[in-house]
């Protein structure tokens, strides 16, 4: 008669796999969207703008630029969530998109702080 031979458990094989499996890296964003936020992120310069020169009709003119020249899905969904908020608030949002693109400033965020006033509109 032969001795039993033991066959290690399931489970083992379903411990090892899953402790050899690497983490997926996280998503880096694509070109087109970092190139879609840096857009929004100078859009000032990109457009000939200066706060100053028209405190009151400049969120109105960014508007307009980012319009005419940023169609795509991301950066027409960014306008869109960035014009129902508040200045400060898309100050922030500008910040975490900048932040996620790897771009490391923000100018429109920074007069947007700056000024309180001047934000996209819908």
């Amino acid at each position: 008669m032969q001795p039993l031979r033991s066959r290690p458990h399931p489970a083992l094989f379903l411990a090892f796999f899953l402790g050899c499996a690497s983490t997926p890296p996280a998503e880096s964003p694509s070109a087109e969207k970092r190139d879609t936020v840096q857009k929004f992120c100078e859009v000032d310069a990109l457009a000939g703008l200066a706060a100053a020169d028209d405190p009151l009709g400049i969120g109105a003119r960014r508007t307009e630029w980012l319009t005419a020249h940023v169609d795509t899905p991301d950066g027409i969904y960014l306008r869109t969530l960035l014009s129902v908020q508040g200045a400060e608030e898309q100050a922030r949002m500008l910040r975490s998109e900048a932040r996620e693109s790897g771009l490391a400033r923000c100018a429109f965020a920074d007069s947007l702080e700056a000024e309180k006033a001047g934000g996209l509109s819908p």
